[in-house]
Order: structure tokens, then C-alpha cells, then sequence
């Protein structure tokens, strides 16, 4: 997630609770949703928008270097990180969220 924290907040409580999901605004941030099956959406300004399945995935200015180094056998911490020393819009901190339960 990025952006505002009230809408991002508001669609995150929609999507957990079975509620019909707000769009975005103009620059009020992205959210990155992945199913229970492994397709994934992004939510974004405009709508929502389906971007795959998971596997190695990356979004953003650093993505390049990032499934690079998820190819190279990174883990998805250490692939941000490599991002960030490859991609000057990429960094700080990285917070990692498990879908294991």
C-alpha cells in the first residue's frame, strides 16, 4: 500500500469486510490485492485494474532489478533492497507481509 492513509485505509476495511470497494482518487494512492487464488489486482486511481497471477512479481520504477533478483533466487525483502541500490526511486524501509496465515 502507498498514498493517503484514510482512502487506502477505507479500501483496505472494504475488500477485509465483503463491501463495495471505493476507487481512488487522483493521487490518494495504490493498494496491490492479491486473492486467495493468486491473481492479483491493483487498486489504483480509476479504478481496479487485474495484473496477474502470483509468481515473481514486481511493481514500479524498480521491478526490473527486483524480478531479476527474484529469478536469481532473492527473496522478496532482499529483491527490494537490490532494487534500491539499482533504482533511485526505490527505498526505504521494507516491510514484508506473509499470506501463509
Amino acid at each position: 500500500m502507498c498514498g493517503d492513509i484514510a482512502p487506502v485505509r477505507n479500501l483496505v476495511e472494504a475488500v477485509l469486510r465483503g463491501r463495495t470497494v471505493p476507487v481512488l482518487g487522483k493521487d490518494e494512492g495504490r493498494v496491490i490485492e492479491v486473492m486467495p487464488s493468486g491473481v492479483v489486482f491493483m487498486h489504483e486511481p480509476g479504478g481496479k485494474y487485474p495484473i496477474g497471477r502470483i509468481g515473481h512479481g514486481a511493481w514500479g520504477s524498480g521491478s526490473d532489478a527486483a524480478r531479476g533478483a527474484l529469478a536469481m533466487g532473492a527473496s522478496a525483502v532482499q529483491a527490494v533492497r537490490v532494487a534500491g541500490k539499482i533504482d533511485i526511486y526505490t527505498g526505504g524501509r521494507v516491510q514484508r507481509v506473509s499470506l501463509d496465515g
